[in-house]
């Protein structure tokens, strides 16, 4: 049985990805952090979800303002997700009546500012993703 306090959703880059045919999208988990909660339950919430990964919303803010979120695959903690993001931001602004929330995130050691906006068709939702670091993979020998 799915846990009811789990909000299970596909996060979508536009139509063309995730158009009523096309299946597209990234499958994402997001509820509400339990302080009591192990690492271990939270990847369990991903597995149990079938969702490739959980976004874990917690409670209160960090000292410097942010909202804190943590994301888990049902193998490990990530530092840091994109759909998750998406979809926690998305997820926080539907609990509010508000048409846009402006506000900050903390994530794997950083924190950034959020944007999120109801449109017509969807909830709009940027954000300052840092710095991108590209490495050649190591030669396979």
């Amino acid at each position: 049985m799915a846990d009811p306090n789990v909000l299970r959703g596909t996060v979508c880059a536009g139509k063309p990805a995730c158009g009523a045919t096309a299946g597209g999208g990234s499958p994402t988990s997001v509820t509400d952090d339990d302080p009591a909660a192990t690492d271990a339950d939270r990847r369990a919430v991903a597995a149990a979800a079938g969702t490739s990964h959980a976004a874990f919303l917690g409670p209160g803010r960090t000292p410097d303002g942010g909202w804190p979120v943590r994301f888990f695959t049902a193998t490990a903690e990530l530092s840091g997700c994109g759909h998750g993001t998406i979809a926690a931001q998305a997820v926080r602004l539907t609990r509010t009546a508000l048409g846009e929330l402006n506000d900050r995130q903390h994530t794997g050691g950083r924190t950034f500012d959020t944007v999120a906006i109801r449109r017509p068709a969807g909830i709009e939702v940027r954000f300052d993703q840092g710095l991108v670091a590209l490495r050649h993979p190591a030669p396979q020998g």
